[in-house]
C-alpha cells in the first residue's frame, strides 16, 4: 500500500461550489482520500466571482479557473477558453507542487488539445465517466440536431480520452455498458467504484416527536404522507412527468415536496399554478446540503422519475441514508441500487401513467412495500460509503502501480 500519495482532481465542478451530484461525490472521495493522509489538488471553474482562484478548502488545494460568465461576449468560446486555461494552469501547479501519482480526469473538455500522457508522463491518469453526455444532451434538448452533433462530439472526445488513460472509473454497471461500446478493446481499463453519502449528515429521524417537531419547524403539514424529490430541473429528471403523475392520484392524502432548481424552474412553476396543486406541493428551488437533509427525515417516501442518463444517482442514496423508502424509474443505475433493498420499489416505466400507476399499489400495499427505517439504513450501510468508495479507488490506483512497476523492472 503506498502511504502518500499526491493527487490532482480535474473536475467542472465540486462542492461547495456546485451543490449537484458530480460535484458532491468528487468532494466527498477527495476529502475522504485527504483524511487518509493523501495530498489532494482541485483544480476547477471558478463560478462565482466572490471565489477565491487559489485556497485551501477542509485541507485540500483548490485552484480555480476563471470563465467568461453566462451573458459575457465571450461565453460562447468556454469550450475552447477551458482547456486552454487548464493546460497553463497544470503547468502552473506542476512548477510549484512537482509531480502527482494520480491526475484523476471527471470531463474531456479538459485536455480536449493535448495529451495528458505527455504533461503528466510518469502518473497515473485515471479517468472518471458518469454518464454518455449523447443521452443526456437529447434528452435534455428535445432531440434537437445541435444536441445529437454536440452529444457525438463529447462521447468521442472522451473515448479517445479514456483510450489513453490508465484506468476508467465508473460507478455503476449501467455507466460500465456505455463504456465498454465507448472503449471497444480497451474495456479491461473499467473498475467500478460505487458511490455514498455521508451518514453524518444524512441519517433516519429517531422518534415520531422528532418527525413532528421537524415537520412544525420546516412547515409541513403533519397529517400527510410526505413524498420528496430532489432533482435538477431540467427534461431528462422527469420532475415534470411526476406532477403529471400525482395529480392522477386520488384518495391518496398526500403532500409532494420538489426540491431543485433549473432550466425548467420556471415551467415547473408554472404547471403547479395552472393544474391549481399548490395545496398539494411545493417547490424549494434552494437549500444548504443540511436543509436537504432534514427535509429528507421529515418525509415519508422519496421518488425518483429520471427519464434516463443517471450514471449512478446520488439524490438516490441520500434518501436511502436517510431511511426514506425509494420508489424510482426502471431505467439507468437506479434499478441496480433498488434491488438491494425491494425489487417492488422499481416503477416499470417513466411516464406519468406508469408512476402513478405504481403509486397507486404502493399506497394500497404499503405493508408489504415498505421497509423500517433503520433497515434502510443497515442496508444503505453495508453497502455505500465514500470510505469504501476512496479505498476502492485507492486499490485501483495499487494495481496500476504494482503493474507499471512489473514492465519497469523488466524492460
Amino acid at each position: 500500500m503506498i502511504q502518500h500519495l499526491k493527487i490532482l482532481v480535474l473536475t467542472p465542478g465540486i462542492y461547495p461550489d456546485v451543490h449537484s451530484g458530480l460535484p458532491k461525490l468528487v468532494y466527498n472521495m477527495a476529502y475522504r482520500m485527504r483524511e487518509m493522509g493523501h495530498e489532494i489538488f482541485i483544480l476547477t471553474r471558478q463560478y462565482q466571482s466572490q471565489d477565491s482562484l487559489k485556497e485551501n478548502y477542509n485541507g485540500m488545494n483548490y485552484y480555480r479557473i476563471p470563465i467568461p460568465k453566462s451573458g459575457d461576449f465571450f461565453h460562447k468560446l468556454w469550450p475552447l477558453i477551458t482547456p486552454w486555461k487548464a493546460f497553463q494552469r497544470q503547468k502552473e501547479i506542476a512548477k510549484e507542487h512537482g509531480n502527482f501519482d494520480i491526475v484523476w480526469v471527471h470531463n474531456p473538455w479538459w485536455m480536449a488539445f493535448y495529451n495528458l500522457k505527455k504533461l503528466w508522463p510518469q502518473t497515473q491518469i485515471f479517468y472518471d465517466f458518469h454518464s454518455d453526455a449523447y443521452t443526456e444532451l437529447t434528452y435534455n434538448h428535445h432531440h434537437s440536431f445541435f444536441s445529437m452533433m454536440v452529444g457525438r462530439l463529447f462521447d468521442w472526445l472522451a473515448s479517445y480520452q479514456m483510450k489513453k488513460a490508465d484506468k476508467v472509473v465508473v460507478h455503476s454497471h449501467y455507466t460500465k455498458e456505455i463504456c465498454r461500446v465507448l472503449l471497444g478493446s480497451h474495456q479491461s481499463k473499467i473498475r467500478i467504484v460505487n458511490g455514498g453519502a455521508d451518514p453524518k449528515i444524512y441519517y433516519p429521524i429517531r422518534s415520531q416527536e422528532e418527525l413532528m417537531s421537524l415537520r412544525k419547524a420546516l412547515d409541513l403539514p403533519f397529517d400527510k404522507h410526505i413524498l420528496i424529490t430532489a432533482r435538477g430541473l431540467k427534461p431528462r429528471t422527469g420532475v415534470d412527468k411526476l406532477i403529471q403523475a400525482v395529480e392522477l392520484l386520488e384518495g391518496v392524502d398526500f403532500f409532494l415536496l420538489i426540491i431543485g432548481r433549473g432550466v425548467m424552474q420556471k415551467e415547473i412553476e408554472a404547471l403547479i399554478l395552472s393544474r391549481e396543486l399548490t395545496n398539494r406541493m411545493r417547490l424549494i428551488s434552494d437549500v444548504s446540503e443540511e436543509k436537504l437533509a432534514q427535509y429528507y427525515r421529515a418525509a415519508d417516501t422519496f421518488i425518483l422519475p429520471t427519464q434516463g442518463a443517471e450514471g449512478f444517482g446520488l439524490a438516490t442514496v441520500e434518501a436511502l441514508a436517510s431511511g426514506l423508502v425509494v420508489l424510482g424509474t426502471n431505467n439507468s443505475a437506479t434499478p441496480e441500487i433498488l434491488k438491494l433493498f425491494n425489487k417492488k420499489w422499481i416503477i416499470a416505466g417513466c411516464s406519468p401513467d406508469a408512476i402513478s400507476n405504481h403509486l397507486r399499489l404502493f399506497f394500497k400495499h404499503q405493508k408489504d412495500m415498505t421497509l423500517e427505517r433503520n433497515k434502510i439504513r443497515e442496508i444503505f450501510l453495508k453497502n455505500f460509503s465514500w470510505e469504501k468508495a476512496s479505498k476502492s479507488f485507492l486499490d485501483i490506483y495499487n494495481e496500476s502501480y504494482s503493474i507499471h512497476e512489473l514492465q519497469r523492472i523488466s524492460a
